[in-house]
């Protein structure tokens, strides 16, 4: 076996410890060389410590024993017929060289093999081919090179540290420390700034210099792939466009596409019973307003700008409680008058309030009373959003749009158009010079929008272009996240040139643009040739923003492997953030295209040669290797980010194999089913209660009222009575006071309310309603109903005797009382002789009496002759038996 073909055989082998238990079941970095050795000679060095050990800390602690790793590896050899050589190596050799070690970029001593010219070495992440510093060499049965005899030892001492202090063999990527991916992935790289890119604006230079080194950069690590890592800079959320921003100093916010949108309050004022408020969209003109939402409700709002009455049929919002209007951020806008009338006075808002080319939306509310607020804002104060296409872009394809006239420019959701207006003519964006960085290039970007749009199938019928863009961010977003957002929804890659020209290629392959590199441009490569058990995914889930859920996050069909969750036995999933793309069928094509790239396992980098210039731009590279790396040879791979690496020959690319079926697309099978869209509660008015009946309950020296409704057809609904004093004096009524009921059950169709106790033996009046769960609550029942809260309900039993005495200036009533607990007073009533009695006018002493007790009451009267009555009461004012009439004269 020649030592191309073990390195082929070797790169199907796991990375395990000391080879497992057996000492055979996958390799590290040491026993990589020992099966090189065993190999070639049929004798093992690794006899000893095959098995002998299962972590990076005991592989340690056997280097350094040894003395470290040159004596280690020369005391392994030499018994099996290496010997140590100072001669140049050559193909088959085993060396020790100095390589750069995660995370630090430390040189530490690695054990390697000698392959097409370079050191090849074992780490955790597969293979690696490069140009070490060589520290030692070891050949097999070479006579006529002198032997060296073992190395020095090297003395250690302190304490052994694993991670912090990185084992050259176990960790050890061996590619330099800038290849370590730090979660940022950059987009572009100035040569020069100052001298090559002499037409750039300061804000494009303070972009580009924040740590953006890339050449080149596509949507597999800056879009899809980057976005499933959290330390990536990410746009806003789509929820975060729901409520107005409440912040002292808040971000300016702008957009591409359609997007639900509520910016930032500019003003929040209270006068009287109004609200009013101004909030500013976008900091640039856009196209239309589609929709007004005030919280998640869609609303109307009539001619007069008033929401209107058929918003919703729940009573929510109305009548006229709402005024809404909008401004699209014209260069010179017009104050809302509504709001300048009530404020100017006091020169918080006046007509110079204008928003000048701010897209904006002023509101008033009126507040309901206090007994409708619930019902008429049912969220609390209203929080307005729009749904609305934004930015008005140049199409380079028009001719009759002129790049400095924006007054020609139309709306659009081509990716391409849109990522141009955002780069070169966006307000808070990087400013390029579209003379510079698109015209030069200009049919290209034109390929590249023709792409987007072309039509592709659906499968229930019909078409739709194939990406398109919808997305929104402040002055407060990173960059970066919104170049991966524009990415990520036309799978795109996106390229600096040396003359300082951007050019974009979106996902769609074309042999046209492949370039190739060969063995002359190769200085090193690192072959990763499956993927470590921490990175794999075998359950990809798209995940998108759909405009049929008021904009908020869904989920489409994922895209799974059943054989390799059986492989490993479980689910291992990743999500696929588009937040960018509004169409559900655009982010399943998106994340098919990601799904089949995982499925190419081989990935690496390469350390190119300045002749490899082209290529380091291009997205697509074919390999033509068959002497450095032959597994490789006439494979197509993708750029996914090159950088400039002089200290590595020129160029470090890294790199993922091409899938040749990445553009295939059958809508029937595919496409999968559209997300479930929930639905909504019907927004009807809440039925109102019927009363039944209201009595009233004594309860010992307290009373309560039992209010008895009808079943409410709702289900999930909550009663309510509320009652009232009817005269507390002077005519005027008590303050409502409102119970609710959530625990109770209807029986025979009825529904028993009793209150906690009322106001004693007052006149009260009582109403029902229901109340939703989500807090809307039912007009109150009518009309009116009106009871007498008395504490004792029970009339006292007839008085034992009765009658009446005459006398000078007054009169007697004589009675006897029963032993009636119900009893506590009675009423004494004259009537002039022969008249009828009238209990208002007739009334003439109440006394306070106790049952079976006999009572001569004297009552002061006019003289006459006169009909004397006697009547018990109980506390409640409740009357017994009459008795009566007994004569009587006074004189």
């Amino acid at each position: 076996m020649n030592v191309q073909d073990y390195l082929q055989a070797a790169s199907r082998q796991r990375w395990r410890w000391g080879g497992g238990a057996s000492g055979w079941d996958g390799d590290d970095c040491t026993l990589f060389v020992a099966n090189w050795a065993f190999e070639l000679t049929g004798r093992d060095p690794g006899v000893g410590i095959r098995g002998s050990y299962s972590t990076e800390e005991e592989a340690v602690r056997i280097v350094l024993r040894a003395g470290g790793f040159a004596c280690f590896i020369d005391q392994q050899l030499r018994p099996t017929g290496w010997i140590r050589i100072a001669a140049e190596p050559r193909d088959g050799d085993i060396g020790v060289v100095l390589a750069p070690t995660l995370p630090d970029g430390v040189l530490k001593p690695a054990p390697v093999v000698r392959a097409g010219g370079l050191w090849v070495g074992r780490s955790v992440r597969g293979q690696v081919a490069r140009e070490f510093k060589t520290v030692e060499v070891w050949r097999f049965g070479d006579a006529a090179v002198r032997d060296l005899g073992p190395p020095p030892q090297v003395s250690y001492s302190g304490t052994i540290r694993s991670r912090s202090q990185e084992f050259a063999g176990s960790t050890m990527m061996m590619q330099p420390a800038q290849q370590q991916q730090t979660g940022i992935i950059e987009s572009f790289f100035l040569f020069a700034i100052t001298a090559t890119l002499p037409g750039l604006s300061n804000a494009a230079i303070g972009f580009l210099t924040t740590g953006l080194t890339a050449l080149a950069t596509t949507a597999v690590s800056v879009g899809l792939n980057a976005l499933l890592a959290p330390s990536m800079p990410q746009p806003p959320k789509p929820a975060d466009g729901k409520s107005p921003k409440v912040q002292a100093i808040p971000p300016v916010h702008f957009g591409v596409g359609t997007n639900r949108i509520a910016g930032a309050y500019m003003l929040w004022e209270s006068k009287a019973d109004r609200l009013y408020a101004v909030t500013a969209l976008c900091g640039h003109k856009i196209s239309a307003i589609n929709a007004i939402y005030l919280h998640d409700d869609t609303i109307t709002v009539a001619g007069d700008n008033f929401v209107s009455a058929a918003s919703t049929n729940d009573g929510r919002y109305r009548p006229d409680r709402i005024w809404i209007d909008t401004r699209l951020g014209l260069a010179t806008e017009t104050a809302y008058d509504v709001i300048v009338d009530a404020l100017e006075a006091e020169g918080i808002w006046t007509d110079d309030h204008r928003g000048d080319g701010t897209a904006s939306l002023g509101m008033m509310c009126v507040a309901p009373g206090a007994e409708d607020y619930q019902k008429r804002f049912p969220h609390g104060a209203p929080q307005p959003s729009v749904a609305a296409d934004l930015a008005l872009v140049w199409d380079f394809r028009d001719p009759v749009q002129d790049p400095e006239d924006d007054s020609t420019w139309e709306f659009s959701r081509n990716p391409a158009l849109c990522m141009v207006w955002w780069l070169c003519f966006c307000p808070y964006g990087p400013r390029w010079d579209y003379t510079k960085a698109i015209v030069p290039v200009q049919e290209r970007w034109e390929e590249e929008a023709d792409i987007c749009d072309e039509e592709v199938p659906r499968a229930a019928g019909g078409t739709e272009p194939r990406y398109e863009v919808n997305g929104w961010a402040t002055t407060e977003t990173d960059p970066i996240g919104i170049l991966n957002s524009f990415l990520a929804a036309c799978d795109g890659h996106l390229a600096q040139h040396g003359d300082g020209t951007l050019v974009l290629t979106v996902g769609k392959f074309r042999e046209e643009l492949v370039e190739t590199i060969t063995d002359a441009d190769i200085v090193g490569h690192f072959v990763q040739y499956d993927v470590p058990e921490e990175d794999e995914v075998n359950r990809l889930v798209p995940r998108f923003t759909y405009p049929a859920t008021d904009y908020s996050t869904a989920v489409a069909d994922y895209i799974e492997s059943p054989s390799d969750q059986a492989k490993v036995g479980r689910v291992l999933s990743a999500e696929a953030d588009l937040g960018w793309v509004h169409n559900w069928r655009q982010a399943k094509r998106l994340t098919l295209r990601e799904w089949k790239r995982l499925q190419q396992k081989k990935s690496g980098n390469f350390d190119l040669r300045l002749s490899a210039v082209n290529a380091i731009h291009a997205r697509w590279v074919r390999v033509e290797s068959t002497y450095r790396i032959p597994s490789l040879n006439d494979v197509i791979v993708e750029n996914r980010r090159s950088i400039l690496a002089l200290m590595q020959g020129g160029f470090q690319m890294e790199w993922k194999k091409h899938p040749t079926d990445i553009d295939n697309w059958t809508p029937a099978t595919d496409e999968g089913a559209a997300p479930p869209i929930p639905a909504k509660p019907t927004q009807s008015e809440l039925t109102t209660p019927t009363i039944d009946t209201v009595t009233a309950v004594g309860n010992g020296s307290s009373v309560y009222i039992r209010v008895v409704i009808l079943e409410p057809p709702e289900e999930s609904v909550t009663p309510l009575v509320r009652y009232r004093v009817k005269d507390i004096g002077g005519g005027v009524a008590g303050t409502w006071i409102e119970q609710d009921f959530p625990d109770v059950e209807a029986s025979a169709g009825l529904v028993t309310l009793n209150t906690n106790p009322v106001p004693a033996d007052e006149l009260l009046e009582a109403q029902a309603a229901v109340q939703a769960s989500g807090g809307t609550v039912s007009n109150w029942s009518t009309p009116i109903v009106e009871i007498l809260a008395t504490v004792d309900a029970t009339p006292p039993v007839a008085l034992l005797s009765f009658t009446a005495s005459d006398g000078t200036g007054q009169f007697v009533a004589n009675f006897g009382t029963a032993n009636d607990s119900h009893l506590s007073s009675v009423a004494i009533y004259r009537v002039a002789s022969g008249g009828v009695l009238n209990r208002t006018t007739d009334l003439m002493a109440t006394p306070a009496v106790s049952p079976g007790v006999s009572y001569a009451i004297p009552v002061v009267s006019t003289t006459g002759t006169f009909d004397i009555y006697a009547e018990p009461l109980n506390r409640s004012g409740i009357a017994g038996p009459l008795s009566g009439p007994d004569a009587a004269i006074v004189s």
